[in-house]
């Protein structure tokens, strides 16, 4: 792995106090989330949005900002592929467990881990990106519309910006990770 810097463990906390730091899930999320079938149904669905756009094999030479990028599990396979990814997440768990994921799927890849809030990428990233990935932090954060400009202003133009969040479809994706393939698409309950 070439050019992968751990941000320093410091006291600082860069983001607003009402922002989510996961630093004390990241043993939650490593083996309750994508450790388990809905975890890797999570990245299959990803991967086959991104194949249907090319994206998967665009790599050499692109770049990739994955915003809130956590354990880096989705990015990891884009730099395996040739994309440079700049992954940031105020959870130093989570980056530590980012550089480990990159050594073992993207060896080779041109990485850089850094400690950063969402809020503070403009003042930390000075690029714009081919693509940017958002996955799973919006529904986190204090002022989800703010981030999403910030996300939107790192995106070169013809890029694309990919962002996932927890909405009202969740119940039904929820039923159907537990089994319930007979539970009607929407419910009062």
């Amino acid at each position: 792995m070439t050019d992968n810097k751990l941000p320093s463990t410091s006291n600082h906390h860069p983001s607003p106090a009402a922002d989510r730091n996961f630093d004390d899930l990241k043993p939650r999320f490593h083996k309750n989330i994508y450790g388990t079938p809905k975890g890797q149904l999570r990245l299959y669905a990803l991967r086959e949005d991104f194949n249907r756009f090319d994206l998967m094999t665009i790599g050499n030479e692109k770049t990739v900002l994955d915003a809130g990028g956590g354990m880096g599990q989705f990015s990891s396979e884009l730099a395996a592929n040739g994309y440079q990814v700049d992954l940031c997440d105020i959870s130093q768990e989570m980056l530590s467990e980012a550089a480990l994921v990159y050594q073992s799927q993207a060896p080779e890849a041109k990485a850089n881990f850094k400690r950063c809030a969402i809020q503070d990428i403009p003042q930390q990233y000075t690029a714009q990106y081919d693509l940017v990935l958002n996955h799973a932090v919006l529904e986190w954060l204090e002022d989800p519309q703010q981030a999403l400009q910030i996300l939107y202003d790192k995106v070169k133009p013809g890029g694309w910006l990919s962002v996932m969040f927890y909405n009202i479809h969740g119940r039904t994706w929820r039923g159907i990770m537990n089994g319930k393939l007979h539970a009607p698409a929407t419910s009062n309950q």
